[in-house]
């Protein structure tokens, strides 16, 4: 189905409840009621301000849109809690690609009002404002793709555009892995003590070696990656 949307549809698919979901790799989840489930079509086009080894950069921009959605996330949920505080909040996938533009699919889940197994940003904006209104699947929803859509527009198509670095920065501005401790399995099932320090021109994570300081990326469609944990394995396919 996405296969076939003409660039620039601007197609959002909302899901108000699932219980047989598929994603890739054989992953399943459920979504209950109170979650903001949605999958968009979003397509980029070759920025003019990419001069010099334009299909490299271009791509360099195409493996760090997941971190763009992410960073909109976190935006909007700031906007929402500063709306109802009453004071100005001024911040800053699956996919097909050719020569002009990038065809991107993007699937996100929001956990807006369920209190269990875990937090809900309702629950945050409670413990913000107590006497605000709820806050609705759809506003969330809407509020993210408008901090994405501004996101792109400043670091692509501005008339002076910030660029990649910039949107890297602010991504990990508001991240909470630098200086964390993880260890990374190697294939051979070696434990390495590594720290994070960030992530790299293509948004891979950036990691350093405890003991010797060597410094290397890590792809996540080569690993399983469990922050939680601190724990970072490479995956294995039967």
């Amino acid at each position: 189905f996405f296969a076939k949307l003409p660039a620039h549809s601007g197609l959002v698919v909302v899901s108000n409840r699932q219980t047989r979901a598929k994603g890739r790799g054989g992953n399943r989840w459920i979504t209950p009621p109170g979650q903001a489930a949605f999958t968009f079509h979003l397509t980029l086009t070759k920025p003019e301000a990419v001069e010099t080894d334009v299909q490299t950069s271009f791509m360099q921009y195409v493996t760090c849109m997941q971190h763009l959605v992410a960073l909109s996330v976190v935006l909007a949920f700031k906007q929402l809690v500063c709306e109802r505080l009453g004071v100005l909040c001024n911040l800053q996938s699956g996919l097909d690609t050719d020569e002009e533009f990038l065809l991107l699919i993007s699937t996100l889940g929001i956990n807006v009002s369920n209190p269990l197994p875990t937090i809900c940003l309702q629950e945050v904006l409670n413990r913000a404002c107590p006497n605000s209104n709820p806050v609705s699947v759809a506003k969330v929803i809407a509020t993210v793709l408008s901090r994405l859509e501004r996101l792109i527009d400043r670091m692509l198509y501005a008339p002076k555009p910030c660029g990649l670095t910039w949107a890297l920065s602010l991504y990990t501005q508001c991240w909470m892995h630098s200086n964390q401790s993880v260890q990374v399995h190697s294939l051979d099932k070696t434990p390495i003590n590594c720290v994070v320090i960030g992530v790299d021109d293509f948004g891979y994570l950036r990691v350093r070696d405890s003991t010797n300081g060597a410094e290397f990326s890590l792809h996540p469609d080569g690993n399983s990656m469990d922050m939680m944990r601190g724990l970072i394995v490479p995956k294995t396919h039967s």
